[in-house]
């Protein structure tokens, strides 16, 4: 419990912060092409367009609750404070990186550089002062004094902060303490949809480029560009040995977890290893 409480505020800062350098939310807005089809048909406003996105995301996102609810339980004090935590924690991390997307047309080039490049400094900040507290501990090292030695820096407190109820939700038993957690985890949750409804404007349009850039990488595939590599850097490739094992099995497996990653931007990766380090 206490691991949880110490650690999972900065591991949701660090996939909030990751989510926003790599603009990660502009392929989490995308529709495929028949969803597309469908919502351009009627006569939908961006905000039902950006409702139906955010709900098939949502009921994408709860079953995987489940499995890392029932994952992280001998760690938790409730299996329903830790499902519920995990849901907003999740559902919050999405909409940090929706809401930088939606305000992208908005913004100046500066200003989106400023926005990224803050992103990237606070990951910095607490890898370089984890770096310095673990070389100050001194022999002999053990899990829970590098645990600490991370988590109660400076850095990691001030950036964790925001992320703090969901880790009291997840590891609270039921109490009170759990429903304060909960109800200000819910009010985060909320001023982030209502952030996202307030900046919708041209969200049709996000959905059309995501479409097109779809489109064009399925073009490419067919044309036998798998990994989306430029004439150069295929010229460059052949000095590097292909895939040869496994009687195929392998190229196809990686080709698989390449799409998932570029499809979900690093969400589905970025989760299943925090629910690891979590539940361990």
């Amino acid at each position: 419990s206490t691991l949880a409480t110490q650690s999972i505020p900065l591991l949701m800062f660090v996939m909030a912060a990751a989510l926003v350098a790599t603009d990660s939310g502009k392929a989490l807005l995308e529709l495929r092409p028949p969803e597309l089809q469908f919502v351009l048909a009627g006569p939908f406003s961006n905000s039902q367009i950006l409702s139906y996105r955010l709900l098939t995301m949502l009921i994408g996102w709860l079953p995987l609750c489940l499995f890392f609810a029932l994952f992280m339980l001998p760690h938790t004090g409730s299996f329903i404070g830790s499902y519920l935590g995990i849901a907003l924690g999740g559902s919050f991390i999405t909409l940090i990186a929706f809401q930088y997307t939606l305000c992208k047309p908005r913004l100046t080039s500066v200003a989106l550089s400023v926005i990224r490049l803050s992103a990237l400094l606070g990951i910095s900040f607490v890898a370089v002062e984890s770096s310095l507290r673990i070389v100050g501990l001194g022999e002999p090292y053990s899990f829970s004094k590098l645990s600490r030695a991370i988590n109660d820096g400076w850095a990691a407190r001030v950036l964790g902060l925001p992320f703090r109820s969901f880790a009291g939700a997840i590891s609270g038993s039921i109490d009170r303490h759990l429903l304060l957690n909960l109800a200000l985890s819910f009010a985060w949750v909320s001023l982030a949809v209502f952030c996202c409804y307030r900046t919708h404007d041209g969200f049709s349009e996000l959905a059309v480029e995501g479409v097109a850039r779809r489109k064009k990488k399925l073009d490419r595939i067919k044309g036998g560009n798998v990994y989306g590599l430029s004439a150069r850097k295929k010229e460059r490739g052949q000095l590097i040995p292909s895939f040869g094992w496994l009687g195929g099995v392998g190229p196809v497996a990686w080709s698989q977890l390449t799409s998932t990653r570029r499809r979900t931007g690093g969400v589905v990766p970025g989760r299943v290893c925090v629910g690891v380090i979590g539940g361990g």
